[in-house]
């Protein structure tokens, strides 16, 4: 994967040097995933809201997705503010009738949800406006990665009736599909648990499918928040020699990102690893307090 990253980074970089009304907004976008893979944060951000002006003729694809990916950088450093703002004002300002602004928008403020710890905005009237959108696609079933952001929208917003009309709907339609039946249908209920809290049943059932996300559809940065879904899950229910692989490898990935640090620093206090979680939870705070020091001094 780091291989491909570089090499889109490479041909992203290239079609940046074309003059700037032949520029390409997917190359801004190749670069963005190479940066996100190994957690460049700054440089993504000066990356992509450097070129951030040439989206504005695009479609609302182009335009709400390439903000998503801005977004994702804020989130890694622990701006919520301004992951909120880039919300509000480009990731569900257009086209929101449309699948692909509806999965954006859902799995933005899925990934808020779960790193938020002070929680300074209360995001339940904007799971309300995504649920509403959704609503009327629950048995489309055009796409699994669709169909689970739906389905976890729906859970975040309370809407108890849906959700299981569309796991029913889900089920039906999983007949028809290997894939879907073995990974699609149990990380469906999975994630369904975790969004409403449920940990025990949703570790259950994620378990054994996290080794297949692929065959969910969607790219690495996309079919991330099942893998920070189910880190959650492990870390609530007390799973953490389970855990540790997995965070040491985000932390080790990403290394100046410290909600990574943060969890793995709760690791290595569940592991009874005290002196270690201790030193990484000092870490964690200087590398968050270098980014609170950077968005002062850069305000986007």
């Amino acid at each position: 994967p780091n291989e491909v990253g570089c090499e889109a980074g490479r041909l992203g970089r290239e079609g940046t040097l074309l003059a700037p009304g032949e520029q390409d907004p997917w190359a801004h976008h190749a670069v963005a995933h190479c940066m996100e893979m190994t957690g460049r944060l700054d440089e993504g951000v000066r990356w992509l809201e450097g070129h951030s002006d040439r989206w504005e003729g695009c479609n609302s694809f182009m335009y709400t997705h390439n903000w998503w990916h801005v977004a994702l950088f804020y989130l890694d450093k622990d701006h919520e503010d301004k992951v909120i703002d880039i919300y509000d004002r480009r990731v569900w300002a257009k086209a929101r009738e449309t699948a692909q602004t509806q999965i954006g928008a859902a799995s933005l403020l899925w990934r808020l949800d779960m790193r938020r710890e002070g929680k300074k905005q209360d995001l339940t009237s904007r799971w309300d406006e995504v649920a509403d959108h959704v609503s009327p696609h629950i048995k489309e079933h055009l796409q699994p990665l669709l169909d689970l952001h739906y389905l976890y929208a729906l859970a975040k917003a309370g809407r108890t009736e849906r959700v299981q009309e569309m796991l029913l709907s889900m089920e039906e339609n999983a007949k028809y599909s290997r894939a879907q039946k073995e990974v699609t249908k149990p990380l469906a209920h999975g994630i369904v648990a975790q969004a409403t809290g449920s940990y025990g049943p949703a570790y259950t059932h994620m378990e054994s499918v996290m080794g297949r996300l692929k065959e969910v559809g969607g790219s690495d940065a996309q079919l991330d928040i099942f893998g920070m879904t189910y880190l959650d899950v492990l870390l609530h229910t007390g799973h953490y020699d389970m855990a540790k692989p997995i965070v040491e490898q985000r932390a080790q990935q990403r290394p100046y990102t410290p909600v990574h640090l943060r969890q793995l620093c709760l690791t290595l206090s569940g592991l009874g690893q005290n002196d270690r979680a201790c030193e990484i939870r000092t870490r964690a705070e200087r590398v968050g307090m270098c980014h609170l020091e950077t968005c002062q001094s850069h305000p986007a």
